[in-house]
């Protein structure tokens, strides 16, 4: 039993490592990696997908929720320097 309890928890840490390093690659790309490289083993997208799953169900929520956050910032910070541009070009130009 504290053989299988182990493993189990050796299985939560990676999950937990390809968790953060997918989550990651999310946010800033957009799409998930063909596969996760975490301590010396490489998990293709099937396995790191089942390991999420298993252990972290909400990640896919969580992830599409962060990457929504990113891009909102990202067109917010634009939308600002654009009306920053505007307001200069009208100074400028009646000035």
């Amino acid at each position: 039993m504290s053989q299988l309890i182990g493993m189990l928890e050796a299985a939560k840490g990676s999950a937990n490592l390809v968790r953060e390093y997918a989550l990651d690659h999310y946010v800033h790309f957009g799409f998930l990696p063909n596969d996760v490289d975490v301590d010396g083993h490489v998990f293709d997208y099937e396995t790191y997908n089942y390991l999420i799953d298993l252990f972290h169900p909400d990640f896919h929520k969580i992830a599409v929720k962060k990457r929504v956050a990113k891009l909102r910032e990202g067109f917010e910070s634009w939308t600002d320097q654009t009306q920053g541009n505007r307001e200069l070009t009208k100074k400028s130009t009646f000035s």
